[in-house]
């Protein structure tokens, strides 16, 4: 029977062209993204729960076995594992701290809190990064939800109320690899990191020996980094422990309870103290001080380790507060006595094992006694304070000092400030004190404890000696006052300056000099008795006070004393009336003397000269008598000086002459009763003369006359009438009478 091919054709074109629409169907979901191939999720096996590290709460998650996930989406891998935290109103998503990929079977993760970022993190250490980090959660109650992002599929939920539980992790048992150094020192607290497999959250350590002997070492603390990292502080006792040949088990413990043991591995070491040459930082104090110890330098100190310096059988100084702070250094407060020896003293060690160590003459007690170096002025002079900067050491407050010499004595300070136990400015006044060869005195500093220091042979104690470099008049004129500026250098108050010549008398000031500075003396001589001299004959001789030393000082050849003749150039008034007496204002020339004479003559005929003053050598005033009867015409001018009878003359220096008869020019009042008084008569007139008499006449017969005036002037006569009544009434006539 012959076979039907159409239908045959016909089903395979079908299957055909519907192998090609599926074909053209996935590759469209392929490239365009309709097409969900659901996959299987990862299989995990794990625990969950929460934990407090260092006062944080955070959530530890354990992934015991399983599949290998990863926590970055940008990360290949089959597995994405995510963290959701939730609370009331949102949800979280934990990040993985950066290089934190991929979460393996045996890995601990902590997720934890970050408050300034509002974040949780996942990390796979706690170390003290991020436990700095971390912040507690407490928006409770929470839910963490473990989600396969890949297959889109929760893998657990765990519900937290806020509530601490306990957790104990459990795994396999740990093993214990390496650790350096794997030793350590007796009575020494040590930090060591070892690494192994296996290592849980809350594992413990300790240094064991078989049998249990000796006593097992625990650890004080440990941090589980990771699960292959932890680290340990151990305190190893001081006592002794195993010979140090022999080692110590090194023994890991799970909070499961299962162990891992690296065995004969440790080292417990033991070692006596050691003090490095020069090792005490400071190395000095002061007797009295408490200073601090910074460092004693040396080597496997334990923290129990005591400190004593010492000196010889008796006196022995215990360190105070000794801080242990590696075992190579240590610090402590010494308080040295004020009675303990100066000198050097051992330092003595000893651990609390007790081995101990001694390093001699490693520390110096200084004396508190002070110490002079110096002085700011080392020359003092008598008569001026001497204040000074004194330096050294150990000076205290209410220090003292004092000039010393075992020949001159004591010098004591009036005052003294203290300024640092290193300066003291002090004040002395050395009046009065014997002054001293160079460097004759020593300078003393006693402490209010009685101590003393000194600096000897260190201060000279000196006279200023004055110098004359000038004086104001390098002469003087015989018979006058010599008024001198001094000047120069050194002066003190007191001094005394004179003019001083091997062979001639001192001339000494007529009062005590006036001390202006100490480089100016003003001082007042007196010539009258002095003889001349040649040029410069005299010295000028400045001397201080003899209780300053009495030092002098010269300028040679200064000073001469001159008396040259009189000199006459003019007279004031230069003329007068014959009967009148004539003031001389000025009767001018030079080098009179106080007592010069003066006579104005012509002739044998003289004019009495009355003196007045004499106020300088070229001017003397007086008056001038010239009689009635004087001789008209000019009169000569002598003067004489009367210590050396030098005389000069001024020819035809003065004129007299005659004086005009009197003119009568009026009268007041001009009429009067008959015995009645009348007070005063003023006369006017010209010519009058003193002497003159007032008249009145009745024709050529004089009534009346009168001459006590009691007032006189060139132009009036001021007198009184009493005219008797016998006088006949009328008009009378007045005359005016000079005396000649």
């Amino acid at each position: 029977m012959p076979q039907d091919h159409a239908l045959s054709d016909t089903v395979s074109v079908t299957i055909i062209i519907s192998l090609v629409v599926i074909l053209i169907i996935i590759t469209a979901a392929l490239l365009f993204g309709n097409l969900n191939l659901q996959q299987k999720s990862a299989y995990v096996l794990s625990e969950m729960n929460n934990k407090t590290i260092t006062n944080t709460n955070m959530f530890l998650y354990y992934h015991k076995a399983g599949d290998d996930v990863f926590l970055n989406s940008s990360s290949p891998g089959l597995h994405e594992m995510a963290f959701y935290v939730d609370n009331r109103t949102s949800t979280k998503r934990a990040r993985p701290v950066p290089g934190l990929n991929t979460v393996t079977a045996g890995t601990l993760l902590y997720i934890y809190y970050n408050a300034t970022q509002d974040v949780y993190r996942i990390s796979s250490t706690m170390g003290p990064a991020e436990l700095s980090d971390a912040d507690t959660a407490e928006d409770c109650p929470l839910r963490i939800r473990i989600v396969d992002e890949s297959a889109r599929i929760s893998l657990g939920t765990w519900n937290w109320s806020c509530e601490v539980k306990p957790v104990i992790l459990t795994g396999p048992a740990p093993t214990v690899g390496y650790t350096n150094p794997a030793s350590g020192y007796r009575g020494f607290p040590i930090v060591r990191g070892f690494n192994g497999t296996n290592f849980l959250d809350g594992a413990t350590a300790m240094l064991n020996r078989t049998g249990g002997i000796p006593p097992e070492i625990p650890a004080d603390s440990c941090t589980v980094l990771n699960a292959t990292w932890m680290d340990c502080i151990f305190t190893l006792p001081p006592s002794a422990l195993a010979p140090t040949s022999q080692r110590y088990n090194l023994v890991v413990t799970n909070p499961d309870g299962k162990q891992g043991m690296r065995a004969n591995y440790f080292y417990v070491y033991t070692a006596a103290p050691y003090i490095y040459s020069g090792g005490s930082t400071p190395a000095s104090g002061i007797q009295g001080a408490t200073i601090t110890i910074t460092n004693l330098r040396g080597n496997y100190y334990q923290p129990t380790a005591s400190v004593v310096y010492w000196q010889g059988t008796g006196t022995t100084i215990p360190l105070g507060s000794v801080t242990v702070r590696n075992m190579t250094s240590l610090t402590g407060t010494l308080a040295i006595p004020a009675t303990a020896p100066s000198g050097y003293y051992n330092i003595t060690v000893t651990n609390g094992d007790g081995r101990s160590y001694t390093r001699a003459n490693q520390f110096r007690v200084r004396s508190n006694a002070p110490t002079v170096t110096g002085i700011t002025n080392r020359t003092g002079y008598l008569g001026s304070l001497i204040i000074g900067n004194i330096t050294g050491t150990n000076f205290v407050n209410g220090a003292t000092a004092r000039f010393n010499s075992t020949t001159l004595g004591d010098i004591a300070s009036t005052s003294c400030i203290f300024v640092s136990n290193t300066s003291l400015k002090c004040t002395f006044d050395p009046a009065g004190k014997p002054v001293s060869a160079s460097n004759g005195y020593n300078v003393v500093v006693k402490n209010p404890d009685g101590k003393e220091g000194m600096r000897a042979s260190y201060f000279t104690l000196s006279a200023r000696v004055p110098t004359v470099s000038g004086i104001t008049n390098r002469s003087g004129y015989r018979g006058w006052l010599v008024i001198e500026n001094v000047t120069g250098s050194n002066f003190l108050p007191g001094a005394t300056v004179r003019f001083n010549h091997s062979t001639l008398p001192d001339i000494s000031p007529v009062t005590p000099c006036t001390y202006v500075s100490e480089t100016r003396l003003s001082c007042v001589f007196d010539m009258a008795t002095r003889d001349p001299t040649p040029t410069y004959t005299y010295n000028v001789v400045v001397k201080n006070p003899d209780d300053v030393g009495g030092r002098e000082g010269m300028r040679a050849s200064y000073f001469w004393i001159q008396s040259p003749g009189p000199t006459i150039s003019s007279s004031t008034n230069r003329s007068g009336g014959q009967g009148t007496t004539v003031a001389i204002s000025r009767l001018a020339g030079n080098y009179f003397q106080p007592d010069t004479e003066v006579t104005y003559w012509r002739g044998a005929e003289t004019l009495t000269f009355t003196p007045l003053s004499r106020p300088d050598r070229t001017t003397i005033t007086g008056t001038l008598t010239v009689p009635a009867t004087a001789t008209i015409g000019y009169y000569n001018i002598t003067v004489r000086n009367p210590y050396d009878g030098k005389t000069a003359t001024l020819r035809n220096g003065f004129r007299v002459y005659a004086l005009p008869p009197p003119a009568v020019s009026g009268i007041s009042p001009s009429t009067g009763d008959r015995g009645v008084g009348v007070d005063p008569v003023i006369v006017s007139w010209t010519g009058f003369k003193s002497g003159a008499s007032v008249r009145l006449y009745n024709g050529s017969t004089m009534v009346y006359s009168t001459t006590t005036h009691p007032s006189l002037t060139d132009t009036q006569i001021s007198t009184s009438f009493n005219v008797p009544e016998t006088v006949i009434k009328g008009t009378m006539n007045l005359r005016v009478y000079n005396p000649d």
